[in-house]
């Protein structure tokens, strides 16, 4: 049965907007998300952004769903794993997978013993016990193209989105639970390095592709570049210290 729920397949609408899941396949998600540098953009995004915002943004709503069995507690199932999958993927997206986690909200069909849960919970990774919200898809059925001869037809459709703790900013859903400065940290870590990592590559390759008669030149493009990485390397940890 866990093997029919992972199967399912979801529709090409919500993984060209995510690109998939916002790990970079020219999503714009993935590029606003990542392009934070400093402290004061980061909180200001955190302080304005819902759940319920990224679920509208990202098209997850009307999302429709094939499913390979009619079972419910398959379809329970294939939903839960799709909010798990695109949270986690929305959290690897700002380098914040270390602090927070997501995971099915197991519901047990007493007699088989079957995932019936429509529900995520966003939890600290380092206390599963310290709960950030929980997150549950309102679906219908639907009609979806036939994928095999015995196939019903049918298949779900995400109609909306429930959270415990409705239209909160993420700001105060990580204040609560002490993890604001920490996602900050981390995000803003992560976006500057990159800069620097970039400005290095570009200075190492210039000197390695150099030749006998470029080499004056190279050397001092070179040098340019590294002057800018100290100065990248200088906001950086001015940066890291207001977090601080």
């Amino acid at each position: 049965m866990r093997e029919l729920a992972k199967s399912m397949e979801c529709n090409q609408k919500l993984i060209n907007r995510l690109g998939y899941s916002c790990r970079g396949r020219g999503s714009s998600l993935f590029d606003k998300w990542t392009s934070i540098r400093d402290y004061e953009t980061a909180k200001k995004m955190l302080s304005e952004t819902t759940i319920e915002n990224i679920a509208d943004e990202i098209g997850l709503i009307g999302t429709a769903y094939f499913l390979t069995e009619q079972c419910k507690s398959v379809k329970y199932h294939s939903i839960a794993h799709e909010l798990e999958s695109i949270l986690g993927d929305m959290f690897y997206c700002i380098g914040i997978r270390n602090c927070i986690k997501v995971s099915i909200l197991d519901v047990r069909e007493k007699k088989l013993g079957y995932d019936r849960s429509k529900t995520v919970k966003v939890f600290r990774s380092d206390a599963p016990e310290v709960v950030l919200c929980y997150i549950t898809a309102e679906t219908a059925v639907c009609d979806v193209p036939k994928k095999q001869a015995n196939s019903t037809g049918k298949g779900l459709q995400i109609t909306g989105i429930t959270v415990s703790k409705p239209n909160m900013p993420l700001l105060n859903l990580l204040s609560e639970v002490g993890l604001d400065k920490a996602v900050i940290f981390d995000w803003v870590k992560r976006t500057r390095l990159t800069e620097l990592r970039k400005c290095i590559d570009i200075a190492m390759n210039v000197l390695v592709d150099a030749d006998d008669d470029s080499i004056s030149e190279s050397c001092r493009v070179a040098a340019e570049f590294s002057e800018k990485v100290q100065s990248l390397t200088n906001t950086y940890v001015q940066e890291i210290r207001k977090i601080q």
